[in-house]
């Protein structure tokens, strides 16, 4: 369900085109590389509520181009599994 420790950038894309969820935290802001990563390669993209943004395009939907979680991540888990069980609204976010 995660990867964890180093992997070349090849074997990263790879992981992420055989990915059905990609988990994408806050790391130096709100968007981040890793949103645009998931979008490129078909994984349905969950990240933190970022819906107080303002962005042109708008490009971050809730429940349309990614799937909002709460800040605190105790809904995170929740989420996977609709994600999982819901192979529809994967596919449309992805």
């Amino acid at each position: 369900m995660a990867v964890t420790g180093l992997v070349h950038f090849s074997k990263y894309i790879q992981e992420i085109k055989d990915s059905k969820i990609f988990v994408s935290p806050f790391g130096w802001g709100e968007i981040n590389f890793k949103d645009f990563e998931a979008w490129i390669y078909g994984a349905a993209l969950m990240k933190p509520d970022v819906s107080h943004m303002e962005t042109w395009p708008y490009i971050f939907k809730p429940g349309e181009t990614y799937y909002p979680i709460n800040w605190n991540f105790d809904n995170l888990e929740m989420g996977i599994k609709q994600l999982l069980d819901d192979a529809q609204l994967r596919l449309e976010l992805a």
